[in-house]
């Protein structure tokens, strides 16, 4: 955000930069194929910018591909379109269809917006960016809350071979449902991405993130699982690039992988930047 600021004659107003970029979501549905070191460099920008929120005492709370934007220069932004998380606020009426998918479980039982949620988004956004799926593909959003909170995504080895056997645990760490068992703090993302880039392995988990405080009324998810199911087909099926799912499990079968390859992850640029 540049400015803001009230009008008299307008009301409350605020400036946003003029990008020329896509989103994340845009790019892999196009057929843009990344490799692993590409999207790593991806992934480093966008756990830096969630780091520099957290470190300022905010939560982004809506982090899905969707959200994420690649500009020309291949810099990323992330986009809070509807403002960043408010624990207070029902998740529907800031989600809904696939992106209910990257928001973590504990989010959905009712628990506050805390950082480990946005890890956890980080995840889901690196196994679509490789899998070229949503890691819950399915297009009734009550279905998709049912399947965040009960069962893991498919492993992303089953989905593609561009990422190595530390890059699956790097993302089954992110996507771990428990948040104790997912990493304690953007910064240790960080201190992995920078590992594998230097071809060591991973540092041992630390802790994990701190656990959720269900501080929510626990009517309001009943509430919005209520409003979410009512979403018309038509809706969600305009806002899904998922194939249709599978009777079980309750995850879709991949879509065919794009055949097209990004440039090389030499001309990326690793600076961060929150919009």
């Amino acid at each position: 955000i540049l400015a803001a600021g009230a009008d008299p004659q307008h009301g409350a107003y605020y400036m946003q930069e003029l990008l020329k970029a896509r989103t994340l979501r845009k790019i892999v549905v196009d057929g843009m194929k990344l490799t692993w070191r590409d999207g790593l460099e991806f992934a480093g920008q966008i756990a830096a910018g969630l780091q520099a929120l957290h470190e300022a005492g905010l939560v982004h709370g809506q982090l899905w591909p969707g959200s994420v934007l690649i500009t020309v220069d291949q810099d990323v932004k992330l986009e809070a379109a509807g403002g960043l998380a408010e624990p207070t606020r029902t998740l529907a009426e800031i989600l809904n269809g696939p992106a209910l998918g990257y928001v973590a479980p504990e989010r959905l039982r009712g628990a506050r917006a805390l950082p480990a949620g946005d890890l956890f988004a980080l995840g889901g956004c690196l196994y679509f960016l490789y899998a070229g799926r949503d890691p819950y593909a399915l297009r009734d959003s009550a279905a998709i809350v049912a399947a965040v909170c009960g069962q893991d995504p498919l492993p992303i080895k089953d989905q593609t071979d561009a990422v190595p056997p530390d890059g699956q645990e790097f993302i089954a760490r992110l996507m771990a449902r428990d948040p104790q068992r997912r990493y304690a703090s953007a910064a240790a993302v960080l201190a992995d991405i920078a590992n594998m880039r230097a071809g060591k392995p991973l540092a041992p988990l630390q802790g994990g993130a701190p656990a959720a405080v269900p501080d929510i009324d626990a009517t309001m998810m009943v509430s919005d699982a209520q409003r979410v199911a009512a979403l018309s087909k038509a809706q969600l099926a305009e806002t899904s690039a998922a194939p249709a799912p599978a009777p079980q499990p309750a995850v879709a079968e991949a879509a065919p992988k794009p055949a097209q390859r990004a440039p090389s992850s030499a001309g990326l640029r690793a600076t961060p930047s929150v919009s």
